[in-house]
């Protein structure tokens, strides 16, 4: 008797499968049906930029919250049904729909207060000015 390799990604796998199998449009409904927008984020020398894909989504609907460590993201789009087609008449669904939370870690501490944000053509931008370091402070010693 050999030993046996384990792979714990083809486990997975498997296990995606047959969850698969319960969802038979296709879809898993909160990865794939609304999921997470996909977030690009980088620094440079004075800020981070987030840049976060969420086409079709109106302004008023999306909120940012900006901390000095994270950010909070969200918003909802469109409506489970559209009005008058009930969801049975339905053979595939892949367009966006419903909200989504998200909150996303920050590489360096940034200053909330001149954070600003923009959106345009589906795509919100987010700059966040880095704090700037604490610096230690000599302290004399009276005698």
């Amino acid at each position: 008797m050999g030993l046996m390799r384990w792979s714990p990604f083809e486990e997975l796998a498997g296990y995606r499968h047959g969850v698969g199998r319960l969802f038979p449009e296709g879809g898993w409904p909160v990865w794939e049906g609304l999921g997470y927008p996909a977030v690009d984020m980088y620094e440079t020398g004075d800020e981070v930029v987030l840049s976060a894909d969420l086409p079709g989504y109106d302004p008023a609907r999306l909120q940012v919250s900006v901390s000095s460590n994270q950010v909070l993201l969200s918003g909802e789009v469109g409506t489970e049904r559209e009005e008058g087609r009930p969801r049975e008449d339905y053979h595939r669904r892949e367009r966006r729909w419903g909200a989504f939370h998200r909150a996303i870690g920050l590489p360096a501490r940034v200053n909330p207060e001149g954070a600003r944000a923009t959106y345009r053509h589906g795509l919100l931008e987010l700059r966040m000015p880095k704090q700037e370091r604490e610096r230690p402070r000599r302290i004399e010693i009276e005698t």
